[in-house]
């Protein structure tokens, strides 16, 4: 078992102590179509999904949506 030392939370798994951990610190991941926020990155993917009706794509993998690749031949 995990135990938090801020809060009386326990936790079955180190992963899920850690995730609970930054609820404590205040950082929040904003929605970037309207001023919603949010305390874990999940639950912003699920605005995403449910409310503007899109599931959100990763940032490092939209700046390649619009780039073409070389096509390479071997002879």
């Amino acid at each position: 078992m995990f135990k938090f030392d801020q809060c009386p939370s326990v936790f079955t798994r180190k992963d899920n102590l850690v995730a609970h951990h930054k609820t404590h610190t205040g950082i929040r991941f904003p929605c970037t179509i309207c001023p919603s926020t949010f305390k874990y990155k999940h639950h912003l993917n699920r605005h995403y999904k449910n409310v503007h009706g899109f599931v959100n794509v990763p940032e490092h993998h939209r700046a390649r949506e619009n780039v073409i690749t070389p096509q390479i031949q071997i002879a």
